[in-house]
């Protein structure tokens, strides 16, 4: 079995949950780690490879951040490999937990991808709040629900897609979703970090949320468009209202209210002449044809090195 993890800093925790594979793993088999060092800036003198667990470290020349060191992973082993059909995505702190991958493998028919979606989440109430805002407005704009994260089992047909589409460069679960690839999830619990702290500081986090957004960029203004023509709409109708109740109607009305309303379509029709000019910017962009991750992934490979 082949296991793909970023690590950032936190080779203890790689340490651990090498420890985990070797003990959930199938006694006969032998799993092959391989751990992408995202730019880390402590590297480990050594790590307790256990027997029946190989490990291969992708060492980055910068700090990618985990997604495009996920990316990065897939293209590197899709290019230098090819006895493989399946690779498991998971972080490597113990929060995405080895015993939960046999689930995975029961439910994984070779076609589709299989992700862990946990029942609940064990971050403090600021990021708990703050997940569930980004989902309720990821599902407002796109009109999907993301639910999962990066732990997921993922057949070679779909890594084939991944390396050669642009959306994988900047949010995975983002990406399988509006690629249509075939899923499904299977309900876990969130794990406990094997030591240290979290990586991921609040800003990364609404970096990271607004990165899912990106891939939607074309829903999103065309939904933004819908709001802004029904506020316009909604604005006239008012004015109607008020222009109808002032010199047809004997219904008494303030005297600011034409002018309120007046002030309210001046800024309805600069926000959506805005919105129209981001609409025509981003049409032109689209001109240029995305570049392959598998095109340029070489260039952040600073070296691979094998232990255990």
């Amino acid at each position: 079995m082949v296991i793909l993890t970023p690590v950032y800093n936190d080779w203890e925790s790689l340490g651990e949950l090498l420890r985990e594979l070797a003990e959930v793993k199938p006694e006969e088999a032998t799993w092959e780690v391989y751990a992408v060092n995202d730019g880390s800036t402590d590297l480990p003198d050594r790590l307790n490879v256990p027997a029946g667990v190989s490990l291969q470290i992708l060492h980055l020349s910068m700090n990618m951040g985990h997604q495009r060191a996920i990316n990065i992973g897939l293209c590197y082993l899709m290019e230098s490999r090819q006895d493989w059909d399946s690779v498991l995505i998971m972080d490597s702190d113990g929060e995405d937990r080895p015993q939960d991958i046999k689930a995975l493998r029961e439910r994984f028919d070779g076609k589709g991808l299989v992700f862990a979606e946990r029942r609940k989440r064990s971050e403090g109430p600021a990021f708990k709040a703050f997940y569930l805002v980004y989902k309720a407005a990821f599902k407002l704009l796109t009109g999907k629900a993301i639910t999962f994260g990066n732990f997921s089992l993922v057949p070679r047909t779909a890594v084939k897609t991944m390396v050669q589409n642009a959306d994988f460069w900047n949010h995975y679960p983002g990406a399988v979703l509006k690629s249509r690839l075939p899923f499904l999830s299977v309900r876990t619990e969130r794990g406990i970090r094997y030591a240290g702290t979290s990586k991921m500081n609040f800003t990364n986090l609404i970096v990271h949320g607004l990165s899912s957004f990106s891939l939607y960029l074309d829903t999103i203004i065309v939904r933004m468009l819908m709001a802004a023509a029904g506020l316009i709409l909604t604005a006239f109708g008012g004015m109607g209202m008020v222009l109808y109740m002032k010199y047809i109607s004997k219904v008494a009305i303030p005297g600011w209210t034409s002018f309120l309303m007046a002030i309210i379509l001046n800024i309805l029709l600069t926000v959506s002449l805005f919105i129209f000019m981001i609409v025509l910017q981003h049409l032109n962009n689209r001109r240029q044809p995305p570049s392959r991750p598998l095109d340029y992934y070489k260039k952040f490979i600073e070296d691979v090195e094998s232990r255990g």
